[in-house]
């Protein structure tokens, strides 16, 4: 691994658990010190995929360390913080023929990088009940959310809105313009959706929930993949007590796609919806959904 990386990661590792460690002899609060939190993550991932029809085997072993810094923000009416991530994989098993997985990024002669590492940050703005924040997000939402199904974790680069001023409303917007996957160590100012095979450009969505009342909630999203899709989300939930420690619960989904832009994903139809229904009592849940999709585009429509 180059010393210069194996440096960085050292010293964000250990500012960041400098900055907790004040935190815990400090007041509860919300400040920038006393609201920072870290987590650290060791994450060992075995891929083996053996193809009995016939096609070429995949076999990679890796263990990574994720290492997430939040911190509070700043008093007054204008509070301040800063987001922070430093990741970093190993590769324990791997060989060229077999490094099928997607789990590390790619040396150019086609082989599996031995170690790789990506740090990132963001900055963050909070008035009253509402937040701002710039820079290496991790969004998750029914319309936008990224992988994290390997070494890394995915990640987007852009602006995240959220707030939640008017009480039992929560509104959620973005705007991204880069995107790094769970294979990359820097972003390449595109998104690429993989089941399509195609990049496409910036991200933009809005939506929220809102609260009927205590057992009642809908949940409305709109999205642009730029030149790819637009995409639409309509859910509904509804939960029926029915006694101490037992309720019934009842769910609804739809999503609508179609082509947007350039469609370099090609004609783009698509209607998808499910409905669920779960009954619970004490610590336990039984639940009976269906899904139903309508169109034959790729998967991450």
């Amino acid at each position: 691994m180059n010393k210069n990386n194996i440096i960085s990661l050292t010293v964000m590792t250990l500012l960041a658990t400098a900055v907790q460690a004040v935190s815990a002899e400090q007041q509860p609060g919300t400040g920038f010190i006393e609201g920072s939190q870290l987590s650290v993550l060791n994450r060992n991932y075995y891929y083996n995929s053996d193809n009995h029809s016939g096609g070429k085997d995949g076999r990679e072993w890796g263990h990574s360390i994720l290492s997430a810094f939040t911190s509070g923000y700043t008093s007054g009416t204008v509070g301040f913080g800063l987001d922070a991530h430093a990741y970093l994989a190993l590769k324990l098993d791997s060989g060229r023929g077999r490094n099928r997985s997607d789990m590390f990024p790619m040396k150019s002669n086609g082989a599996s990088r031995d170690e790789s590492t990506s740090a990132r940050a963001a900055v963050k703005m909070r008035i009253s009940r509402s937040e701002l924040k710039y820079g290496d997000l991790r969004p998750y939402n029914p319309v936008f959310a990224l992988a994290d199904t390997r070494m890394f974790p995915a990640t987007a680069t852009g602006f995240m809105f959220t707030s939640s001023e008017i009480d039992d409303l929560y509104i959620d917007a973005g705007h991204f313009t880069s995107g790094k996957d769970y294979n990359q160590t820097h972003g390449d100012g595109d998104f690429f959706a993989g089941y399509a095979g195609v990049k496409g450009g910036n991200v933009d969505y809005l939506g929220g929930s809102y609260g009927i009342d205590d057992n009642t909630s809908v949940t409305l999203y709109t999205s642009r993949y730029e030149d790819l899709w637009r995409q639409h989300y309509l859910n509904g939930n509804y939960t029926l007590p029915l006694g101490e420690q037992r309720a019934l619960n009842l769910d609804a989904n739809i999503y609508r796609t179609t082509e947007q832009g350039q469609a370099l994903a090609g004609n783009i139809d698509v209607t998808a919806w499910s409905l669920a229904a779960a009954y619970s009592i004490g610590a336990h849940t039984l639940t009976l959904g269906y899904q139903k999709i309508h169109g034959d585009q790729p998967l991450d429509c």
